[in-house]
């Protein structure tokens, strides 16, 4: 459709929506100023847009989404951190097939530190990135039900080790 700005204004009769689906768009940066009035939002599809990096301000106030999709996004080099921040309902995320992706900062996610029985992440999809390392902190990963880090090309040192000691039998053995 190639859509590449939604108004603040443009959805606010949409107060009921569950399910967005803005793939296959222009969008150079996700569109939060109308995204954050739907209030009961569960499912958000971007992938197929030329956004170059997610911020705090990407997915803020979007406390109610449960289901997150960002892949095959042709100029997504970095996640920064908070940039999932307001997202504690989220259970799925998929961020797969992005060519340039090589950062997803430390600070990306709510806090997890003393907060897991609250923490809704299940299943995280990070494959076919650029992606050549990721911190143990950035989520508590033995405890989600589905993790595939699957075809990034991975710096495997010791900073990386880490994966080894999972013994969730979900933990996909990264190749």
């Amino acid at each position: 459709t190639h859509i590449y700005r939604i108004g603040a204004q443009d959805l606010q009769n949409l107060k009921e929506l569950k399910q967005l689906n803005l793939s296959f768009n222009n969008f150079t940066r996700v569109p939060n100023e109308a995204l954050r009035r739907l209030d009961k939002l569960k499912v958000l599809k971007i992938d197929h847009n030329p956004i170059r990096k997610l911020t705090r301000e990407s997915f803020e106030k979007l406390s109610s989404l449960e289901v997150l999709t960002i892949s095959h996004m042709p100029r997504l080099v970095v996640v920064e951190s908070y940039t999932f921040a307001d997202l504690c309902n989220l259970k799925n995320l998929e961020l797969n097939h992005n060519p340039v992706l090589t950062v997803i900062e430390n600070n990306a996610f709510c806090p997890t530190d003393s907060e897991l029985q609250s923490f809704a992440l299940e299943s995280i999809s990070i494959n076919n990135n650029k992606l050549n390392n990721l911190s143990k902190d950035l989520l508590p990963w033995c405890y989600l039900n589905n993790v595939n880090l699957n075809d990034n090309p991975w710096n495997c040192d010791c900073y990386f080790s880490w994966t080894k000691n999972c013994s969730s039998p979900h933990f996909q053995s990264i190749k």
